[in-house]
């Protein structure tokens, strides 16, 4: 079986590998497509949620805290990615995936314009106006 060229198409086989269990096969095609494509958020995710199910903890980190600088909403989806769960008890994971989500200033933008959707100021400046 001849493999794909592309970038795009060696990360679809690779997606097919890691939902097969196939790690090892996985690892090798996101490391394919990434030398063809360095700068793919989504396949240093990809490799990052294989080398975590293989138990290589540090280099998924390192794999995962590439995919989240170039590609900052990834975050979201790793909060809750399975494939992510052998990285979770290790503080580095915490790190990368909770506490930068809160300290990026788009998702402080993001937090306070749910906040002010929520509790809109007029009545936060009503409540205190009439509580004093």
């Amino acid at each position: 079986m001849t493999l794909p060229r592309d970038a795009d198409s060696l990360y679809d086989r690779g997606v097919i590998e890691l939902n097969r269990g196939e790690y090892v096969a996985a690892q090798e095609l996101f490391e394919r497509a990434l030398r063809r494509e360095p700068e793919a958020a989504h396949i240093h995710y990809g490799l990052a949620a294989t080398r975590a199910r293989l138990g290589a903890i540090d280099t998924a980190l390192k794999s995962l805290e590439r995919a989240l600088d170039l590609q900052p909403s990834l975050r979201i989806r790793a909060q809750r990615d399975q494939d992510l769960n052998p990285l979770r008890s290790d503080p580095d994971f915490e790190q990368l995936v909770l506490l930068r989500a809160i300290s990026s200033s788009n998702t402080y933008h993001y937090l306070a314009r749910s906040y002010f959707q929520r509790f809109p100021v007029s009545s936060i400046i009503l409540s205190h106006v009439t509580a004093g």
